[in-house]
């Protein structure tokens, strides 16, 4: 997988719908459901995503502020594919803004 150039802003992760792990223990990453789907079949990993993901469209909840006004996404390894798969910060306007707003905040 290729590394995404990312800016920790958090803009992507405070309003925009995401399939987001519901629970600490909620694991929505592709590869995983991919595997489970491979050896539970679809009706099992369809039904685990349902009791396991929640849809956001406002900051997400597992969205950490940190004091140097980074962001860090406290379920990264267990996200789902519309987090993974967020366009590169370098070509998202939302980006671009959340950098200048997380710099202003620093000075």
């Amino acid at each position: 997988m290729t590394e995404v150039k990312c800016f920790r802003c958090g803009t992507c992760c405070k309003g925009y719908i995401a399939m987001i792990p519901k629970y600490s223990t909620s694991n929505l990453a592709p590869q995983f459901l991919e595997n489970m789907e491979e050896t539970e079949g679809y009706e099992y990993t369809s039904k685990y995503v349902d009791d396991h993901a929640d849809y956001q469209g406002e900051r997400c909840k597992w969205l950490q502020d940190n004091e140097d006004s980074t962001t860090t996404c406290l379920a990264h390894d267990r996200k789902s594919s519309d987090c993974i798969n967020y366009p590169d910060a370098t070509m998202q306007t939302e980006c671009r803004v959340g950098k200048r707003k997380m710099e202003a905040l620093r000075t």
